[in-house]
């Protein structure tokens, strides 16, 4: 078995200093960690949700959606494990959510983060050569019927790209 995406994360948290994880409506985009070969990991609550995204270019796209219904008035213990294969989500020492790398274009939500695939004419005064791949995170902004609206992040100000067709995303 090849161990090249085998990583955990574990951490709490503390209401006495998240006190918007008790709020049911509330939204904590916590920061983002990366972690082995550099793959970029995001935990987010929103609402009653808790909501992880992997990327990595070569590893994929993976998201967890766990309701959190039932943890949200304590201090939570969180820890996520990943391999080549799974990634699975613990809170307080139960298994709460698995999933494998899949298609994911029916299941987009604005806020989550994802992969994108750019080429040369996507910005004003970026070029890319169109025999280089260049994929990037960024987070969905919209979602029109075939289009995204992303925001751009990790290469410089807010860019944002409007109308990029969904398959452009690099799952």
């Amino acid at each position: 078995m090849n161990n090249k995406y085998n990583f955990s994360i574990t951490f709490w948290i503390k209401v006495e200093r998240n006190p918007g994880w008790i709020d049911k409506d509330s939204e904590i985009n916590f920061p983002p960690f990366t972690v082995k070969n550099g793959i970029k990991v995001f935990f987010k609550k929103q609402g009653m949700y808790m909501k992880i995204y992997l990327l990595h270019p070569e590893m994929g796209y993976r998201k967890l959606k766990v309701k959190i219904d039932k943890y949200i008035t304590n201090d939570t213990f969180v820890a996520l494990t990943n391999n080549d294969e799974v990634t699975k989500l613990y809170l307080n020492a139960e298994l709460v959510k698995e999933v494998t790398k899949g298609d994911i274009k029916n299941d987009l939500e604005i806020g989550d983060y994802v992969m994108v695939a750019l080429k040369n004419n996507d910005f004003k005064n970026i070029n890319i050569d169109e025999n280089s791949k260049f994929i990037t995170s960024a987070k969905i902004k919209k979602i029109l019927d075939d289009y995204l609206e992303l925001e751009i992040f990790g290469i410089g100000p807010k860019i944002y790209i409007k109308e990029l067709k969904k398959e452009r995303l690099a799952i």
